[in-house]
């Protein structure tokens, strides 16, 4: 976890119950975009969440999942933002507070995942006028899990993701992207003024307990299999800024 960055807790989406003991959580998209002066978002997709105590288990699949949204509606150049999604499954679980230990966890499982940023949402997916960005990927695994043993001041989380191929391509950024396999934590695959592709991204809150000298021991961490973050990117004339995370798990306690 020594590359993990160290922030507040971020986007366990949705979030924990209130009270106190392990939670996680998991999804398996969201999108937050503003094109102009438009605001847009999608998901969370397949959603699951728990806190202990009790244990829990929640876990859902689905089979194929797709949609289109105008960004801009009325607009001649008609452009869209759309996702599909195929075998998809999220878990979150915990076996509650046990004598010694307690524990979360969280798992996300996405078979094949595509999205197009695009002029032509009349065209048969995969074929576009204007290609701001395509996104398709395989084998796409998000997990995070969190522990701690009783009588013990350290906590104990991790995080992972890996892929079975991605491809990444578009104007945005101008070249073709491709990557497989696990990604080690925080990999920036791409980096430009207007668009970050972060892999396996993740946040890791700390807690400073009292004491001298004082410990730093982690309480939660989110990972997200793909962060693609756009920062006022040109498309069609107009800015588009926000995020598309694809295979979001988080864990911690509360």
């Amino acid at each position: 976890m020594s590359n993990a960055s160290t922030n507040s807790f971020i986007r366990p989406s949705p979030a924990p119950a209130s009270g106190s003991g392990p939670f996680s959580s998991a999804n398996a998209l969201t999108a937050d975009l503003t094109f102009g002066t438009r605001t847009i978002q999608v998901g969370p997709l397949a959603p699951v969440s728990g806190t202990a105590p009790p244990a829990y288990d929640p876990t859902k699949n689905i089979r194929h999942w797709q949609t289109t949204v105008n960004l801009q509606p009325g607009s001649p150049l008609r452009p869209t933002v759309q996702f599909q999604e195929g075998n998809v499954k999220t878990n979150a679980a915990s076996s509650g507070i046990g004598i010694d230990s307690e524990s979360a966890s969280a798992q996300v499982n996405i078979g094949s995942s595509t999205f197009l940023l695009t002029d032509n949402p009349s065209a048969p997916l995969g074929i576009a006028g204007i290609l701001g960005l395509s996104f398709s990927a395989t084998g796409i695994q998000a997990s995070a899990s969190f522990s701690h043993v009783f009588g013990s001041s350290q906590n104990f989380v991790t995080g992972d993701a890996s892929f079975g191929s991605l491809t990444i391509s578009g104007a945005l950024i101008g070249k073709t992207l491709t990557f497989s396999g696990d990604a080690a934590p925080n990999t920036v695959l791409f980096s430009s003024p207007t668009v970050t592709i972060t892999l396996d991204k993740q946040v890791v809150t700390d807690l400073i307990t009292t004491g001298s000298p004082s410990n730093v021991t982690p309480v939660g961490i989110t990972t997200e299999a793909i962060d693609i973050s756009f920062h006022n990117a040109s498309f069609l004339g107009t800015h588009l800024s926000g995020d598309i995370i694809i295979g979001l798990a988080a864990a911690g306690t509360t």
